[in-house]
């Protein structure tokens, strides 16, 4: 798969006008986080990718505080990180859930075509910056690492620093779709392509409890109608491949069952956070273990 991300990354180098370089001070980039001891478990979500699908993660959170368990960390790809950038910037729960049943593809979706995509994703970057209140990635109340895709290497980078927004479009720069993002000279795109649901990267920075959310549909739904793309099942099987290998860096999966098809309707965002508020009240006692076995570990 990295060959293939290498191969790519190169073609849409070569073709279509040169995006914007983001450089300087405030442009979205990586430090090591320094971690002095809460004095407990350091809990950490990682929010997957699912597009829509994402909403439900609005549910988990207001489950996992419903039960008083308040992440430290949020790791986030994709539209998972469009949740997580607006959680972590202290917005409460009620009012994304608000601000997501107004919103429309059209207020963060800009057309602009391009052979490298047919977004630029400037709407989707000042958007976020506007909700979070143009507050860089360092200055969250919460803290937040948001993954993408280095499209040279084909690797999994995470930024925790700079402009939020900037993060968050170049974790969902969807190829194809998205016109890559360039920070510092190098091509970025969506994260979904090396990590659908962080859980390996939130446990190297520093995690004692991983809850991984997965909010991809299961591939065992793929519709079975000889008009459906076969890149439906490619990109599914891919996911639950990457996915599958980063179980093991999680203390609990919790993989709503919304459905395959996603939608933008009033009916589906409100389905979306029903289904992930219940599948997260059904792992909680299992959360709750990971907790307490990892204070326990802390305390010898």
């Amino acid at each position: 798969m990295r060959h293939w991300l290498v191969l790519l990354g190169f073609a849409l180098s070569a073709c279509g006008s040169p995006p914007i370089d983001y450089r300087g001070g405030n442009a979205a980039r990586f430090e090591q986080p320094q971690r002095n001891g809460l004095g407990r478990p350091l809990i950490a979500v990682a929010l997957g990718s699912g597009g829509p699908r994402a909403l439900a993660h609005v549910g988990v959170l207001k489950a996992l505080e419903a039960n008083g368990i308040v992440p430290d960390l949020i790791v986030g790809t994709s539209s998972g990180a469009i949740v997580g950038a607006l959680y972590g910037s202290g917005l409460p729960l009620a009012e994304i859930e608000t601000m997501a049943m107004d919103l429309q593809p059209t207020a963060i979706l800009d057309f602009s075509y391009s052979d490298r995509g047919y977004i630029r994703g400037e709407a989707l970057q000042n958007f976020v910056n506007r909700l979070v209140k143009q507050r860089p990635l360092e200055q969250l109340p919460k803290e937040v690492a948001i993954v993408s895709t280095d499209l040279k290497t084909g690797r999994a980078v995470v930024f925790n620093r700079g402009d939020t927004g900037l993060a968050v479009r170049a974790s969902s720069a969807i190829p194809g779709r998205f016109q890559p993002v360039k920070i510092n000279g190098k091509l970025y795109f969506d994260g979904d392509l090396v990590s659908p649901v962080p859980m390996r990267i939130a446990r190297e920075l520093g995690a004692d409890v991983v809850i991984g959310i997965d909010v991809s549909a299961f591939i065992e739904d793929t519709p079975t109608e000889k008009s459906f793309p076969t890149e439906w099942i490619t990109t599914g099987t891919m996911r639950k491949t990457i996915v599958d290998h980063e179980a093991q860096y999680a203390d609990v999966i919790i993989h709503p069952n919304i459905g395959y098809y996603a939608g933008w309707s009033e009916a589906y965002k409100r389905n979306c956070f029903a289904i992930g508020e219940q599948a997260t009240l059904a792992a909680i006692p299992q959360i709750k273990a990971a907790i307490a076995v990892a204070s326990a570990k802390l305390a010898r």
